[in-house]
Parts: structure tokens; C-alpha cells; sequence
């Protein structure tokens, strides 16, 4: 069996496909009713879009690990004061035996 050889879209516009929904069965009609070019670019278009989402994502988790620090950075700066001071207080004497 030979394989198909299928056109590529490129970016141009009036072919571009606009992804807004999540699951297959929004896009059934689409892969059922047209041909494999199509359904070929369909599925390029989601992995185009699929890898901007987490190239964004990975972004913002990069400035936030930035600005925020790690969790064991988060945890001490969100560590309530009175919690350290009562700690302090026990292992100075607070109780004896």
C-alpha cells in the first residue's frame, strides 16, 4: 500500500481552521464528511494550537517559579509568624520534663 501524499495548508487564511471545542464528537461532522487533506490540516491545526496552549503555560509557570520561587520558598514566606515564634518558644524551654 502506497501512502498519500497530502497538501499542507500553510497559514493561509481562507483555509485556516479555528479551533473552539474539546472533544471529538464537535469535530466528528468534520472528519466524517471531508476529505483526508482536510482532516489531515484539522489535525495539524489542534496540534498547532495544543503546542501554543503549553508553550503559554510553560511561560507563565517559568515567570511564576521566578517571581514566587519554588514551594519551599512559598511555604516559608506563607508560614505564619506566630507559628515560628511558638516553635522558638518550645525549644527554649518551653516545657520540661
Amino acid at each position: 500500500m502506497m501512502p498519500r501524499v497530502l497538501r499542507c495548508w500553510g497559514t493561509a487564511k481562507n483555509k485556516s481552521f479555528t479551533i473552539s471545542h474539546t472533544t471529538y464528537e464537535a469535530y466528528r461532522e468534520f472528519v466524517d464528511t471531508r476529505s483526508a487533506e482536510v482532516v489531515t490540516n484539522i489535525a495539524i491545526c489542534l496540534i498547532h494550537q495544543a503546542n501554543y496552549l503549553l508553550n503559554q503555560q510553560i511561560r507563565r509557570l517559568e515567570q511564576d517559579f521566578l517571581k514566587e520561587g519554588g514551594l519551599r520558598e512559598r511555604m516559608t514566606k506563607y508560614r505564619p509568624a506566630s507559628s515560628s515564634a511558638r516553635m522558638r518558644g518550645n525549644d527554649e524551654g518551653g516545657v520540661s520534663e
